[in-house]
């Protein structure tokens, strides 16, 4: 399909055969400072090498014509700005977005990000599927699942041998952020897989410098390899322990402990040692270690719900009264829970927290709705009730700026979870509900029961 742009100042108008769409061009500085913003928020996974698409927009914004450029590369150039720049305003601002998303429709629709030939389609449709992702939730499996076909067609499963060049490794690690974002996708939404282990054929992101091959600029691999890691204990977790096996706390142990020897090892440039009194974790960290901290409540959450089920309608559980092994694993996931809400707090507190998007507030009602489990079971509220009222504080933050329908969606479901489970929780309740009818939730009827809502924390 013929693909035509053009370009007066600062527009540029992309016609795909009778349908167009207009992109406004940024200053040429603030667009270089959202990419690196992108990049910051993103650290550990690989949507874009961010020195290629800077050569791109430095040939964009010096064209004065635009004519004498590859129309498809120039379309998917400007693509991806749009949605890069999007995303940027996302992650730093609670609002909705104000940057227009008009370009990715209509080359998705056409066709043109599936067919052309280069791997700049690939990347625009990963980055589409994240902006999704942040922004819809469930609408970014399918195209997520479109990338790894897209890669798998291509061959990029498959490494050449002795193959260390810049492409490849551009290539290496836009697989593994798909094999990444999938199985996060599916862990929250029981979608499939594509990029199963057993078919990889390629390495994991070199270690390597590539300082001579412009105009690629590669990130540190170290995040990138980290996530892959726990990523994949993660996907362990999830297969062994749904269904349920028969020695159900063996096979929890294992994963623990499998999940804390990675945290033990995982390299300095990444880590955090959360048994501080502060916490002062970098986005890069964050976006690591809360994956971590999922794992460990995905393993133990079998185990916490039987107890909480069993201890309905009797009363606080003892701590005393469980085994040694099962307390163990217990604190693991109370410690986890705990920690999610603190490295969460670190970014709120340092600007560095996703305002707009859904993935940290995704998190940090998890790791709520976790410890509302043990308050129930254990009674362990004068030890959480400072870790909930920081996610409180954060949540009632973003509900009150203007259009931040995401803030006020989430603390409603989460006031809603503590006032149908937990009702020591009062003051907590008094301080942050609010009059706003915005804020009234309606994923929880009133005659739903116990038992359904503690299903509902099961896949959260």
């Amino acid at each position: 399909m013929t693909v035509i742009v053009s370009k007066i100042g600062h527009i540029c108008n992309v016609a795909v055969g009778t349908a167009a769409a207009q992109v406004f061009l940024p200053f040429y500085n603030d667009a270089l400072a959202a990419i690196d913003t992108f990049e910051a928020y993103t650290a550990g996974y690989y949507f874009l090498n961010g020195g290629v698409l800077k050569q791109k927009l430095y040939e964009l914004y010096d064209a004065d014509e635009i004519d004498s450029l590859p129309s498809h590369a120039s379309a998917l150039a400007l693509c991806q700005l749009e949605l890069v720049l999007a995303l940027s305003e996302l992650f730093q601002r609670p609002g909705p977005c104000a940057t227009p998303i008009r370009l990715s429709g209509l080359l998705l629709a056409s066709g043109i990000v599936h067919n052309v030939a280069s791997i700049d389609g690939l990347e625009t449709l990963l980055l589409y599927s994240y902006f999704l992702l942040q922004t819809r939730g469930l609408d970014a499996a399918s195209y997520t699942l479109q990338a790894a076909r897209l890669a798998l067609t291509r061959q990029y499963h498959c490494d050449a041998e002795q193959d260390h060049s810049a492409a490849t490794e551009h290539r290496r690690r836009l697989l593994w952020t798909i094999y990444v974002q999938e199985r996060v996708i599916a862990a929250a939404q029981g979608s499939p897989v594509l990029l199963h282990d057993h078919i990889l054929r390629c390495e994991l992101p070199s270690t390597a410098r590539f300082e001579h091959q412009h105009p690629f600029v590669f990130p540190d691999p170290e995040p990138q390899l980290e996530l892959v890691a726990v990523t994949k204990l993660n996907c362990m977790v999830l297969r062994k322990l749904h269904p349920a096996p028969a020695n159900c706390i063996a096979t929890v142990r294992e994963m623990v402990v499998g999940l804390l020897r990675w945290k033990r090892a995982v390299h300095e440039s990444v880590d955090c040692d959360y048994s501080l009194k502060e916490v002062h974790n970098s986005r890069a960290t964050a976006n690591i270690m809360l994956e971590y901290f999922q794992g460990l409540n995905l393993a133990v959450r079998p185990l916490l719900l039987e107890h909480s089920v069993a201890q309905r309608g009797r009363g606080f559980m003892s701590l005393q009264d469980c085994p040694s092994t099962e307390l163990s694993l217990l604190n693991a996931s109370f410690q986890a829970s705990m920690n999610t809400v603190r490295c969460l707090w670190s970014l709120w507190e340092t600007n560095q927290f996703v305002q707009g998007g859904r993935s940290d507030l995704e998190y940090l009602y998890s790791a709520v709705a976790t410890l509302v489990l043990f308050n129930v079971t254990f009674g362990v509220h004068e030890t959480t009730r400072f870790h909930i009222d920081h996610a409180l504080a954060v949540m009632h933050s973003l509900a009150q700026c203007d259009g931040a329908r995401l803030g006020r969606l989430f603390l409603a479901q989460t006031l809603a979870l503590l006032e149908a489970l937990d009702g020591i929780e009062q003051p907590l309740l008094a301080r942050y509900r609010t009059d706003d009818p915005a804020t009234t939730h309606q994923g929880f009827a009133a005659n739903v029961s116990v038992d359904e809502m503690l299903s509902a924390l099961l896949v959260t």
